[in-house]
């Protein structure tokens, strides 16, 4: 199994040597080629194993959205749960990945920006597609939205159109939990990029309550070719809510 501060590391060794293209999908693509991805966990999430009564307050049957969802194992628990989950992920071998190591019969349905893939009950749905061109009266509303290592991961560029994305698919009951990474970015730019307290409120603070639930430090972990250890690295989990 692969502890969270290994996932980390090698996240961070390998993404400070890409450089995002016009196509969001190209430097994401040769990470799923013939190997499972060094930032896939093999097991549940432990800040959403911890925190997951903040999202559903006990109730039963909800439904979720994991943007950039590559084929974490997140989803499955959510759904033996009992939720309907729903992911966004773009690249498709991810997705074909996912189903099979889970053992899961999936139906395909092609749309005009995506391919859907879903489980015979429709209660585990994957989107393969641009995360910002899926529209989202074909995503609906959700109950809980948790976001591991995707709003670290989009281009600084795309953060308020990320925010609108967000608001438009929670309904107005939705809880919403987003990790995110805190680090002095003059000594480092990312990716996975450093989204500051103020940051988070700028983009959602018009419309969410925010409040810090958890955070793990992750210093001197040497980062990239540089092997630059940065004296604070925060991974913060913030509990969003409705006003």
């Amino acid at each position: 199994m692969i502890d969270s501060y290994r996932c980390l590391q090698y996240f961070v060794r390998s993404y400070s040597r890409v450089r995002m293209t016009n196509n969001r999908v190209d430097p994401w693509r040769k990470h799923w080629t013939n190997k499972t991805p060094f930032w896939h966990k093999d097991e549940v999430n432990h800040f959403l194993f911890k925190h997951i009564d903040k999202l559903t307050e006990g109730k039963q049957g909800l439904k979720f959205f994991i943007p950039l969802c590559g084929k974490t194992i997140d989803m499955r628990w959510l759904y033996d749960l009992g939720h309907t989950v729903v992911g966004i992920e773009c690249i498709q071998h991810g997705i074909l990945e996912f189903f099979e190591e889970q053992s899961l019969e999936y139906i395909q349905e092609e749309g005009d920006s995506f391919t859907l893939f879903q489980t015979p009950d429709t209660r585990l749905q994957i989107y393969s597609g641009d995360l910002f061109k899926i529209p989202t009266k074909v995503l609906g509303k959700f109950n809980a939205i948790w976001d591991r290592g995707s709003l670290v991961a989009i281009d600084k560029e795309d953060r308020k159109l990320y925010a609108k994305l967000m608001k438009e698919v929670a309904s107005e009951s939705c809880k919403y939990l987003v990790s995110v990474l805190h680090y002095n970015q003059e000594k480092f730019a990312g990716p996975p990029r450093n989204v500051c307290k103020k940051e988070l409120f700028k983009l959602f603070g018009d419309t969410f309550d925010i409040e810090e639930v958890d955070r793990l430090d992750r210093a001197n972990i040497p980062m990239g070719a540089e092997k630059i250890s940065l004296e604070e690295f925060w991974e913060v989990v913030y509990y969003l809510r409705y006003k």
